[in-house]
């Protein structure tokens, strides 16, 4: 039996509606460009043409869902209907068709999402821009762009070693960040703080922050004791700052541990004297959980 033709008027209305966007590359990378593509249909059925039952779809996606695999999962209906009504909804709704579109500003917030979404996956922090375009799709001027625009917004900390090109992207709200703040905050009334550095790589070992002062170089590990804060987690810190004041470029600086509590977190019994030492600062930082 010979296919069906979509009748032309709703052809036209799938393609008016989608304005030749891919559905699926909208759900899966919140990519809106315009591409080359079909009118899929998506029970399977060629002769159901009703407009709920179809999506334009890049040819790559097209095949892909109407595929056969044992290999991987295919695309469901329901995913894609998902996808079709968030590319409906959140982005083609905005567009105004009685004139040229200048798409700009609508990829730039959804580049944005993109980001901060890839930070999230990543612990919240992340210092290869490589990684950042290869899952944008990107380039690396463009990302830098909008890494700066969001570090103006307060959403992103960006921090680069003096005399070194290699940067630190860390989501402000990071928990991390969050008690580096207060104890920050709290420093600045004793001492000048002449820089500061947020997640610091030396090959395999990473501290979460360091900072000069006029008076005193400081080594920082952050913990957190959201539901238990006992003695395993002191030492846990401790081994880290260790790993760093072992190397001789650090050997002078004053470790800092800073544990993240809440109201709710349990206090078992820590005999101090198992962590004495005349230099080791430990603070206790509350921090309130939404």
């Amino acid at each position: 039996m010979a296919r069906k033709k979509i009748p032309d008027d709703i052809q036209k209305e799938v393609l008016v509606t989608s304005r030749r966007r891919c559905c699926i590359c909208y759900g899966l990378n919140r990519d809106i460009s315009i591409k080359k593509g079909q009118i899929a249909h998506l029970d399977g059925d060629n002769e159901n043409y009703k407009f709920d039952n179809l999506a334009f779809l890049c040819f790559d996606h097209h095949d892909e869902y109407d595929g056969k695999t044992s290999q991987s999962k295919n695309f469901t209906i329901k995913e894609v209907k998902e996808y079709r009504a968030e590319l409906y909804e959140n982005v083609l709704t905005s567009i105004d068709t009685t004139k040229k579109t200048d798409y700009s500003e609508i990829k730039k917030s959804e580049l944005k999402t993109l980001i901060i979404e890839i930070l999230e996956d990543n612990y919240g922090s992340i210092n290869n821009l490589s990684l950042l375009s290869s899952k944008t799709g990107v380039s690396r001027t463009e990302l830098e762009k909008q890494l700066f625009e969001l570090s103006e917004q307060k959403i992103i900390r960006i921090d680069r070693p003096r005399g070194k090109r290699g940067k630190t992207f860390s989501l402000a709200s990071l928990n991390e960040n969050i008690v580096l703040d207060t104890f920050v905050e709290q420093l600045k009334k004793e001492e000048k703080i002449n820089s500061e550095l947020r997640f610091v790589r030396d090959k395999y070992d990473e501290i979460d922050g360091i900072i000069n002062t006029e008076n005193e170089d400081y080594l920082i590990e952050v913990k957190f004791a959201f539901k238990e804060l006992n003695k395993d987690v002191l030492s846990r810190g401790l081994r880290n700052l260790d790993r760093f004041l072992n190397k001789p470029k650090y050997k002078d600086y004053r470790p800092v541990l800073l544990v993240g509590i809440t109201k709710d977190t349990i206090v078992r019994h820590i005999d101090r004297n198992e962590f004495e030492d005349d230099r080791l600062i430990i603070k206790y930082i509350e921090i309130i959980k939404n």
